[in-house]
C-alpha cells in the first residue's frame, strides 16, 4: 500500500498509477510518491474499479476527473512528469495499426458481463483483437 497525500478541495491534482513486474508506483503531480507490489491480473480487468479499492472496502472517490488513460505498458519517470506538466511527452499520438476484431464482450457499468448491449444505456463493451491486444470504451447505446 502506498500512502498518498489528501487531496485538496477546489485543487487539480495529475494521478498516475504505473504498474508494471508486479510493483505499482504511484506519482502524484509528476513525482513518485512510493512504490508496492501489485497483484493485478489482466484477466480479470473487468474487475478492477476507478476510484475505489479492489478490496471493496467502501472507500470510493468523490471528485471529477478531467482525462483518463490506460497504457499497456509502464511509462517512465519523465513521461509522468511531462504528462503532469501537460507537455507532449511522445504517449498523445500513439496510433497502433489496425488489427481485425475476434471477439466483442458487454458490460454493465456495474462490471456484470451481459449477452447483448443494453440499448438506452450506457455499456462497457470489451474488444478483443487478432494482434492480442484489448479495447475497452464506455459506450451509449441507441
Amino acid at each position: 500500500m502506498v500512502d498518498a497525500p489528501a487531496a485538496i478541495q477546489g485543487k487539480w491534482m495529475h494521478v498516475a498509477a504505473v504498474v508494471g513486474k508486479g510493483i505499482m508506483t504511484l506519482y502524484v503531480d509528476g513525482k513518485n510518491i512510493g512504490s508496492a507490489g501489485a497483484d493485478i491480473n489482466a484477466d480479470n480487468f473487468m474487475l478492477s474499479y476507478i476510484g475505489r479499492g479492489q478490496n471493496l472496502d467502501g472507500s470510493l472517490f468523490k471528485g471529477a476527473m478531467s482525462d483518463f488513460r490506460i497504457y499497456n505498458y509502464p511509462l517512465s519517470d519523465e513521461q509522468i512528469a511531462q504528462a503532469a506538466a501537460g507537455q507532449s511527452s511522445g504517449i498523445d499520438n500513439i496510433e497502433l495499426p489496425v488489427a481485425d476484431a475476434v471477439s466483442v464482450e458487454y458490460y454493465s457499468l456495474g462490471g456484470v458481463r451481459l449477452s447483448a448491449p443494453v440499448k438506452g444505456a450506457l455499456n462497457i463493451v470489451k474488444t478483443c483483437f487478432a494482434d492480442g491486444t484489448v479495447r475497452v470504451d464506455k459506450t451509449y447505446i441507441k
